[in-house]
């Protein structure tokens, strides 16, 4: 089972996004690990896995790897449009040793639920990582409906589901036809204190690259059922969490760049804001809060 907080990791670029900035990314993955998180997930949507190359996937988990040992957890999105190039990224996310692998709906094409079905069970008959289904129909044109989640959730080769619909009504129908076979994690944070209250495992969230200790004494207070705590720190982060829902990954990467971390701009089409809005206060509602 896959529990607990796992931030959506930013890929860091040097400058006009033309290459890996490594070092960037090194530091920002211990800061992450250090603030209690129980996982990373590297190159999801937020890492913006469809801009990168083969070899730049590579070399983000095996950097990954190799500094962080055994410490977290570490999932990869592998996902693709095709089948084909879904099983090359997987394979060699298995060669360096990954715990799960994250794999969006096949996009571009609007596919049926029979055919994510076999899509799915195919994958899993040619790899031995386990598979996390990820949902993400705002990005990817395709859901994946909970009686398909309950029809390929095995609790072996596919083991869960990174749910980002932001549709609660279907979390809960996933949850309850799971029925605890599975992982069950939501990747929408305005809705992370539901889902985990109603049974979820846990949160994949671009804002946790922001406020890794934020989210994993979220996640500890709702798991401890202090409900008060947990909404008192919900509420104070709110501000940041509705400034990066309005600007995605660039307003995420603008808040790094000022935090220190030197993570880069995106790579085009994507591009930094000359600005964010009340970014002095986003700064200092980010920095009382981690450092509680």
């Amino acid at each position: 089972m896959f529990k607990g907080v796992y931030p959506a990791v930013v890929t860091p670029f040097h400058s006009e996004g033309k290459s890996l900035n490594l070092e960037a990314f090194t530091k920002h993955i211990e800061w992450l690990v250090k603030s209690g998180v129980s996982g990373l997930v590297i190159m999801g949507s937020t890492g913006e896995a469809p801009f990168l190359t083969r070899e730049e996937r590579v070399s983000l988990l095996k950097t990954a790897r190799e500094r962080l040992g055994d410490r977290v957890k570490i999932i990869a999105g592998t996902g693709a449009p095709s089948l084909k190039e879904t099983v090359v990224y997987s394979r060699d996310a298995e060669k360096v040793g990954v715990d799960a692998l994250l794999v969006i709906t096949p996009y571009y094409y609007k596919h049926s639920q029979e055919r994510l079905t076999e899509y799915y069970r195919e994958l899993a008959g040619k790899v031995d990582t386990p598979i996390l289904l990820y949902s993400f129909p705002q990005m990817a044109g395709v859901r994946i409906e909970p009686t398909t989640v309950d029809k390929l959730i095995d609790g072996e080769k596919i083991v869960g589901i990174k749910d980002s619909s932001g549709d609660m009504q279907a979390f809960i129908e996933m949850i309850r036809l799971v029925d605890g076979r599975g992982s069950l994690i939501t990747g929408s944070a305005r809705l992370s204190i539901p889902a985990l209250i109603m049974g979820g495992s846990g949160l994949i969230l671009s804002l946790a690259n922001l406020l890794p200790n934020t989210f994993s004494r979220i996640y500890k207070y709702v798991i401890d059922g202090d409900l008060d705590k947990a909404l008192q720190l919900y509420w104070t982060m709110y501000p940041v969490l509705d400034a990066v829902e309005k600007g995605k990954i660039p307003v995420i990467k603008y808040l790094l760049n000022k935090m220190g971390f030197d993570v880069g701009p995106p790579r085009m089409p994507l591009k930094l804001p000359s600005s964010v809005d009340d970014e002095n206060k986003l700064l200092r509602i980010i920095h009382k809060i981690e450092n509680i």
